[in-house]
C-alpha cells in the first residue's frame, strides 16, 4: 500500500491514452490506487465484436476483468458478452457454436477462461510485514531499551520480532499459494466448432475437445458425467 501511494504521488501525471504504459486505478468509495499495466489490442473488424472494440485500443485487467478503452466516450468499460440479448437470442445465435475467427477474436478480448491469482514475490512479502506498523513499533522498542541500557531485554524483543515476520511470512506465502492452487482448474471440454461458411442453422456440427482456457462467451460445450469445471 505504502509503495503504491509513493509512486502516484512522485510521479504520476496525466497523459494522453496513446502515451501510457500503466495507469493507476483507484476504486470508487477506496483510497487505495492500484498500479497496472496498460496493454496494447490490435483491431477486431468482424461480426459480434463490441463496436467500440473495432480499432486499435488499450486495455488493463483489474479483478481478472478486462476493461477496454471507448475512444467514443473517452473512458475505459469493461468487455461484456451483449448483456442485453434476450434467452431466445442468445440460443438462436450459438445453438451451433463458433466458428475458429469468431472464437479467436473472443479470445483476444476476453483472455482466457481462467482465474489466475498472481503470486506477490518473497520480497514484497518480506517488505509489507517488515513495514507494518507494530513491527516499526517494536524497532523503536529495541532502539529504545539498548539506549536505556537494557541490552538483555532489547535482544529478547528484537529475536521475538524476527520469529514473528518470519512466521507471518510463511503463513501468507503458503496461503497465496492454497489459494492459487485452489482456484487453477483446467480440462478438457467437448466444444461445438463451425465452419467460416457454414449457417447456424444447418446441421451437424462438428465437436473438438479443447482445454477448458480456451473456452469463450458464445462457446456450445458438451456437460458429460463427472465433468468438473
Amino acid at each position: 500500500f505504502y509503495f503504491d501511494e509513493v509512486k502516484l504521488w512522485s510521479y504520476s501525471t496525466v497523459s494522453n491514452i496513446n502515451d501510457v504504459d500503466r495507469v493507476y486505478i483507484r476504486p470508487k468509495g477506496s483510497s487505495k490506487a492500484v498500479l497496472t499495466n496498460l496493454l496494447s489490442l490490435p483491431s477486431l473488424n468482424h461480426q459480434g465484436v463490441n463496436r467500440s472494440i473495432e480499432r486499435d485500443t488499450r486495455c488493463f485487467i483489474y479483478r481478472h476483468c478486462r476493461y477496454y478503452y471507448n475512444f467514443e466516450e473517452a473512458m475505459f468499460k469493461p468487455a461484456l458478452f451483449r448483456p442485453s440479448l434476450s434467452c431466445q437470442k442468445l440460443r438462436d445465435d450459438h445453438i451451433k457454436g463458433l466458428t475458429e475467427v469468431e472464437a479467436s477474436a473472443k479470445f483476444t478480448i476476453f483472455g482466457q477462461c481462467l482465474i489466475d491469482v498472481p503470486m506477490k514475490s518473497n520480497t514484497r512479502i518480506l517488505l509489507e510485514e517488515v513495514i507494518h506498523p507494530f513491527t516499526i513499533f517494536q524497532v523503536f522498542s529495541v532502539i529504545l531499551w539498548n539506549i536505556e541500557k537494557y541490552h538483555i531485554y532489547a535482544q529478547a524483543i528484537l529475536v521475538i520480532t524476527v520469529m514473528t515476520v518470519y512466521l507471518s511470512f510463511s503463513e501468507t506465502k503458503r496461503s497465496l499459494k492454497a489459494i492459487r492452487e485452489m482456484a487453477i482448474h483446467i480440462c478438457r471440454v467437448k466444444c461445438l466448432r463451425r465452419d467460416q461458411g457454414t449457417k447456424i442453422q444447418s446441421t451437424p456440427c462438428p465437436s473438438f475437445e479443447i482445454d477448458s482456457t480456451s473456452l469463450v462467451p458464445g462457446d456450445v460445450f458438451e456437460v458429460s458425467d463427472n465433468l468438473f469445471l
